[in-house]
């Protein structure tokens, strides 16, 4: 099933129909790490894609030093949602288009978050796992 709803032209003019592709399954996860580069946040099934909707990371106020926290299909792909985290604790939350559009990594690829130090970072993400 697909649902059919509108959106307001970027003029404020009349809204025309944008359609939603069915989404079969999200994949609520949440994962933590202290490690710094990359950490596992999904790995899918032989042969799928992870299609990303949603993300948000959040550095506790506890820790010593600032971070940067991004994200990353594959060990050495373009990081993308690099954000600056505070040591003092700092959060980040987004999603694509107003959950109109998601990011997809390629057939086999993981969800990594990449840290630029060794300080704790909480990940939470809702994906989808597709075939290609």
């Amino acid at each position: 099933m697909t649902a059919v709803i509108f959106d307001q032209g970027a003029a404020g003019a009349d809204p025309w129909p944008v359609e939603l592709q069915p989404i079969a399954a999200l994949n609520p996860i949440s994962v933590n790490t202290s490690a710094s580069g990359n950490y596992a946040v999904h790995t899918p099934a032989a042969g799928k894609a992870v299609r990303l909707w949603w993300y948000q990371m959040a550095a506790l106020p506890t820790n010593s030093a600032a971070v940067i926290a991004g994200l990353r299909f594959g060990a050495a792909g373009t990081l993308f949602g690099t954000t600056p985290l505070s040591q003092y604790g700092g959060a980040i939350a987004h999603h694509f288009r107003d959950g109109r559009a998601y990011v997809q990594g390629a057939a086999d690829e993981v969800l990594y978050v990449n840290l630029s130090a060794a300080q704790t970072v909480y990940v939470n993400v809702e994906t989808e796992e597709v075939v290609p």
